[in-house]
């Protein structure tokens, strides 16, 4: 009895070798440190500060140029001299995927400032923006 467990164990042993063996494509995957994947770079909102300029004419929201990477957990946006009835939609972006909004928010005259809170520093973001219900372009500051 222990001859024949032992043989099927053999003899799974193999053939998961064997499974293991054909799925090889003989490429190698190298790593290089340093190497940035995406080729994308980003801003460290801990040593400058990034304004987004949304003008009132587009019906598009309007996004950052280049990704934006915090070290703290939060990014914070902030606008002044808007209108009374002016609103300001804002999404925020993850590297991951920059066509669906990870984060929403709404700025107003009396709500000019908006924390989008449990972020991570392993990710870059990118805050987007559109003006509602406003005839005056409005500049957002953005920092963490």
């Amino acid at each position: 009895m222990k001859k024949a467990l032992s043989l099927v164990f053999v003899l799974i042993l193999m053939l998961g070798f064997v499974a293991c063996k054909s799925n090889e494509t003989g490429d190698i995957d190298t790593f290089a440190p340093n190497e940035n994947s995406s080729g994308v770079e980003s801003i460290a909102l801990g040593v400058q500060t990034v304004e987004l300029f949304l003008d009132a004419v587009s019906d598009d929201a309007q996004q950052t140029e280049e990704f934006l990477s915090t070290n703290t957990t939060k990014i914070v946006v902030s606008a002044k001299n808007m209108e009374r009835s002016a609103e300001v939609e804002l999404f925020l972006y993850s590297k991951e995927n920059t066509t669906e909004p990870i984060l929403y928010a709404t700025l107003t005259k009396s709500a000019a400032t908006v924390t989008f809170s449990n972020l991570t520093s392993a990710t870059a973001y990118k805050v987007a923006g559109k003006i509602n219900n406003g005839t005056t372009s409005v500049t957002l500051t953005i920092t963490d």
